[in-house]
């Protein structure tokens, strides 16, 4: 149970960050982003990257664990 719940909350985490990413791009300020532009557009597309990093680690994270029961 407490191993379902770290694997949850990782994803969490991670749609968090991409989704975050996604819908500031789309709706808050599209690239190029014209509100603090050097800032803004630097902050949105490393937290979309690392937000995409992060969730193909948890892929492999979770492909590769090995199976209790």
């Amino acid at each position: 149970m407490k191993a379902q719940l770290k694997k949850l909350a990782a994803l969490a985490a991670v749609v968090m960050l991409v989704g975050g990413g996604l819908a500031t791009l789309v709706s808050f300020c599209p690239s190029p982003c014209q509100t603090a532009w050097p800032l803004m557009e630097a902050s949105n597309w490393i937290g979309l990257i690392v937000g995409i990093l992060a969730a193909g680690m948890l892929v492999v994270q979770l492909r590769g664990a090995p199976r209790k029961g």
